[in-house]
């Protein structure tokens, strides 16, 4: 089962097997008043840079994923969870808290009730990724690799960019024997996320292999 956790949080670093993405602050709660959010510091491998209170989700993912390509160690995976927390978000209060009780399940290994979750999220928000990712992550757990990698497709087809998502592919190529394009799959996890530390260890361990069956 080491393969499983691997994969499990390959696809959502931010979380321990149990964990869940916290709830959003009210409008109106105790914090930061308007003034103090007008500008941020972000803790991405680019000290002194101000973020706009305004910065959109996808400009937030894009300028982390700017930090992304030159972090090393563990300000690359700071990095990675921001970008895994800002891909946690829906803009649904209601989709959110469905992802959080399908990580939490499958943590838990309840897998009726994860299933029943996913299956929920992906029907009411088929547009959120990480919604098909958690769902992935689900199947592979449970060696339903076909119904696993069609929602990693899925997931992909919405962020491209989900090294999360690419590594679970890779990971299932590995154990279905398709080395070739599990390196490719790695090779692409690292262009992305050049500081995942387990993306290099396959890449290790696949290319000698993989180049001597060419030759």
């Amino acid at each position: 089962m080491k393969i499983a956790v691997l994969f499990l949080l390959l696809l959502a670093p931010s979380l321990t097997m149990a964990q869940v993405v916290p709830e959003p602050p009210d409008e109106g709660s105790a914090g930061a008043t308007p003034n103090e959010t007008a500008t941020v510091i972000a803790d991405t491998g680019t000290p002194g840079q101000i973020i706009p209170d305004d910065e959109t989700p996808e400009a937030r993912v894009d300028r982390l994923f700017g930090a992304l390509a030159n972090a090393e160690g563990d300000a690359a995976d700071r990095i990675a969870d921001e970008i895994t927390s800002v891909w946690a978000r829906s803009g649904s209060a209601s989709m959110d808290l469905l992802l959080q009780r399908a990580r939490a399940a499958t943590g838990e290994k309840s897998y009726d009730k994860a299933r029943a979750h996913v299956s929920a999220l992906t029907r009411l928000a088929p547009d959120f990724a990480e919604g098909w990712n958690a769902s992935a992550t689900l199947y592979f757990i449970q060696e339903d690799y076909w119904l696993s990698v069609e929602h990693i497709q899925k997931t992909l087809e919405l962020e491209p960019r989900h090294f999360g998502a690419l590594a679970g592919l890779a990971l299932i190529l590995e154990r279905t024997d398709r080395d070739a394009a599990a390196l490719r799959t790695w090779e692409k996890v690292k262009a992305l996320f050049p500081g995942m530390e387990s993306a290099q260890e396959a890449i290790d361990r696949l290319k000698p292999d993989v180049d001597g069956k060419k030759t």
